[in-house]
């Protein structure tokens, strides 16, 4: 049996000859994949063949990466939300870029502004990073890290603020309420961790009871003034003091002065950094009250007591009830 196999001819001399064989064909889509099938032993010349469209996601995930890094911000989101696979994929390279520029800033100059804002992102996500909301972080960090570009990456205080508020937002949502055990936990932890990521923290009081712990952490520097109503456990405000300490964190790394006034949703804060030497020096206390079984308060002491590096992450956050109160 003859070789049947169909070459299609050009439709411009078919419209000269007006006696061409074959229909005029569209344009060929994407690629297409050739496949070949042998028959019964006797007629290996017989030979069919059949297109089959190729899917992008198939392409492995090291070439899908590539295909992403030539995206710009609105065809990689777009991409992201085509499949779970291309998110999945698109997490991946957010994550590598995130954590890539974070030691390259940090290696070259610990102290430069870009190395800064990476070390301060991660110290206010990570807890949250690690408790699942991996790809929450990947999503909104995206528009940040697009800046990046070309090894130019100068994010304004109001990109960031946007950016981390967006995220908790997002992430209380997802825990279903705001006052939640697990909410106030991951709030707390985060918190707590804060204050060992500052240049000079001091523990000046600590008082332990059965299913209760208090303790006082003066920060020299970075100052922030509130009453007790911004500083009790109203969600909004929990989400905009991890902001401010954020900033302050940015303030206190690059030894930079700094004095401001933030009015949030009809609630106003006052905040800066003090970086004069002398013993004069600016100082914030923060009080912490916890009631709760010993589990949580070991948990939350090793944030204190232990360094951000050799910080044992718990395999499965404790789901005990506990209270925390802040004052500030």
């Amino acid at each position: 049996m003859a070789n049947c196999k169909r070459n299609y001819l050009d439709p411009k001399d078919e419209d000269d000859r007006k006696c061409g064989r074959y229909e005029k064909m569209p344009p060929a889509l994407v690629s297409e994949k050739s496949e070949t099938f042998k028959l019964q032993p006797g007629h290996e010349e017989s030979i069919s063949t059949r297109s089959v469209s190729l899917n992008i996601c198939n392409l492995p995930p090291e070439l899908l990466e590539k295909i992403i890094d030539y995206t710009n911000l609105r065809q990689h989101n777009s991409l992201r939300i085509t499949s779970k696979y291309m998110r999945d994929i698109s997490d991946q390279y957010i994550m590598h870029n995130f954590r890539k520029a974070l030691k390259t800033c940090t290696t070259v100059n610990g102290s430069s502004y870009k190395s800064a804002v990476f070390r301060s992102i991660k110290q206010a996500t990570e807890v949250y990073i690690r408790s699942g909301f991996h790809s929450t972080f990947c999503g909104c960090i995206l528009p940040v890290l697009d800046s990046c570009r070309k090894g130019q990456f100068t994010p304004r205080i109001y990109q960031i603020e946007k950016f981390l508020l967006h995220f908790f937002d997002i992430t209380d949502r997802v825990l279903g309420n705001r006052n939640s055990q697990q909410s106030r936990l991951l709030y707390t932890v985060t918190i707590m961790r804060f204050m060992k990521a500052f240049r000079k923290p001091s523990i000046i009081y600590s008082e332990s009871a059965p299913s209760y712990w208090k303790v006082v952490v003066e920060l020299k520097g970075p100052w922030l003034r509130a009453s007790k109503y911004l500083a009790s456990e109203q969600p909004q405000t929990c989400n905009n003091i991890l902001v401010i300490l954020t900033e302050l964190l940015i303030a206190d790394a690059t030894g930079q002065e700094l004095k401001r006034m933030w009015t949030c949703r009809n609630e106003i804060y006052i905040f800066g950094n003090d970086n004069s030497c002398s013993n004069y020096a600016r100082r914030s206390n923060f009080t912490f009250i916890i009631h709760g079984p010993q589990n949580i308060s070991a948990l939350l002491r090793s944030c204190l007591e232990d360094d951000l590096e050799n910080f044992k992450w718990p395999l499965q956050w404790p789901r005990d009830q506990f209270t925390f109160h802040l004052n500030i």
